[in-house]
């Protein structure tokens, strides 16, 4: 357009009518001989369902205006150029139409009034042109016959001329942000876009080399996608099977250790079957030593060391270890050591393994040694808390419901000081059994603890010495955990 006052506006034309295919338009025009033409078009265009916009805003020296022209032919559907006398040689209109096909814009010539000798644009001389005044070559030809045409031309291509404007318009806020990869479309939108180019009518403007850069661009985010996605297909499987192989692997190793742990049940099944023959073979061993060593000290050392070295072949049988020639030569020392304490003294300790002195104070129980017999006597449940104190003054209590064994001391002396659960021996066995059970004490206090409740409760000295001797050498031992 030319130079002139005003703004651009958009023209108001009243109501549409009902299935109005709605196009924006731009209206190019010179102000110096067709202002009034393009209000009265831009008005009829509105009327019948478009948008029309008529650029009023007049160019000052120094204004910017083709930033402010191109955008508002960029967002057009169709430019109208409106040919007069004053347009056809205006610098302005001139750049509009040039800016026009630059962006691919369909250009539609209106002939507002006779142009006389000035001659038609040179790229507008291949168009078709609408005339809206009476042109007498142009039979019928008048404002009414001419917009009647204008609006039959819009019809074509209305919709694929819409997504045209669209496209650039996306096409131009990538190349204003530096070609953000994030202003791409893909997927669904990419392929209605390409769809679209594919029924591309003959006579629609083509695109321009920034929508083809774009759309290059979109293609070939498009795949990248794909690469990726399928980049991280391969990878998700490849975790997959990693999964399926280790869960593979888990069960192959579970089944193996479920064959380990049957292969182990066999053996320890065997392993108590060859300790009950060797607790049969230490029984008669252990009556044999009975009779061997009844009267005398060393008669009962003597027995105990026989019944260890039979207890020690069940031992053997069950555990298959090579610790037999150590354990033989432990009770063979203390068969020595037992014979050199007697035959040097008549008192009640022995260079075996001394006991602890008692003190002054022996101790003493407290509480009911009430019992309850279980397992066809091989084991015994206390009914009432029952307690020692020992030459310190500790208490050693074993609560109600405590279920012993014996397990504690050693079956190999039971020959010589018969079942740890009768007469003497019940309360002492039933508090020594509760703490190598609990470890809450050192194993050595609780050894000592059980040779002062065999004093306490009668046993003699030398009998309880036996006792402790052998629990403080082959009886359990642990790390106290408290």
């Amino acid at each position: 357009m030319d130079l002139g006052d005003g703004k651009a506006v958009k023209a108001d034309g009243g109501d549409k009518p009902a299935g109005a295919q709605l196009l924006d338009l731009f209206i190019s025009y010179s102000r110096r001989d067709c202002i009034d033409f393009a209000d009265q078009l831009a008005a009829a265009l509105e009327a019948f369902g478009h948008n029309p916009t008529v650029d009023r805003h007049g160019i000052t020296p120094g204004e910017p205006w083709q930033q402010r022209l191109g955008h508002l032919i960029a967002e057009a559907d169709t430019v109208v150029f409106v040919l007069s006398p004053e347009s056809a040689v205006s610098d302005v209109c001139k750049w509009e139409v040039d800016e026009a096909i630059a962006r691919s814009k369909r250009i539609m010539p209106v002939v507002a009034m006779p142009l006389g000798d000035v001659a038609v644009p040179e790229k507008l001389q291949a168009l078709n042109f609408i005339h809206f005044y009476a042109e007498p070559s142009v039979p019928g030809s008048g404002f009414g016959q001419g917009l009647a045409k204008l609006l039959h031309a819009l019809k074509a291509d209305a919709e694929w001329l819409r997504d045209h404007r669209n496209l650039l318009i996306r096409a131009e806020a990538w190349q204003l942000k530096d070609r953000d990869p994030d202003r791409l479309i893909r997927g669904t939108l990419l392929a209605e876009a390409e769809a679209w180019l594919a029924r591309k009518p003959g006579n629609a403007p083509d695109l321009t080399a920034l929508q083809r850069a774009y759309l290059d661009a979109c293609r070939q985010a498009e795949e990248a996608d794909k690469v990726a996605a399928k980049k991280q297909l391969e990878e998700m499987q490849a975790a997959q099977d990693a999964r399926e192989a280790a869960l593979k692997n888990a069960q192959a190793a579970l089944e193996q250790a479920k064959r380990d742990q049957d292969a182990r049940e066999v053996a320890q099944r065997e392993a108590v079957a060859a300790s009950k023959r060797a607790e049969e073979e230490a029984r008669k061993a252990e009556e044999q030593a009975r009779k061997v060593a009844r009267r005398t000290m060393v008669g009962m050392v003597v027995a105990m060391v026989l019944a260890g070295v039979a207890g020690y072949a069940g031992y053997q049988a069950y555990q298959k270890s090579i610790e037999a020639t150590e354990l033989a030569a432990k009770f063979a020392a203390l068969r020595v050591q037992v014979e050199k304490g007697l035959a040097n003294t008549a008192s009640d300790s022995t260079e075996v393994v001394k006991a602890p002195g008692l003190g002054l104070y022996p101790g003493s129980f407290t509480g009911r040694l009430r019992v309850e017999m279980l397992d066809g006597g091989r084991q015994v449940r206390l009914l009432d808390d029952f307690s020692f104190k020992d030459s310190t003054g500790r208490v050693w209590t074993a609560p109600a419901g405590t279920v012993s064994d014996g397990a504690s001391i050693p079956q190999s002396i039971w020959a010589v000081i018969g079942d740890p659960f009768s007469g003497k021996l019940r309360g002492p066995s039933i508090l020594h059994d509760h703490y190598v059970q609990t470890k809450e004490r050192s194993w050595e206090d609780t050894h000592k603890m059980f040779y002062e409740a065999l004093v306490a409760a009668g046993v003699s000295r030398s009998r309880a010495q036996i006792v402790y001797s052998t629990v403080y050498q082959f009886g359990p031992r642990w790390v106290s955990e408290r």
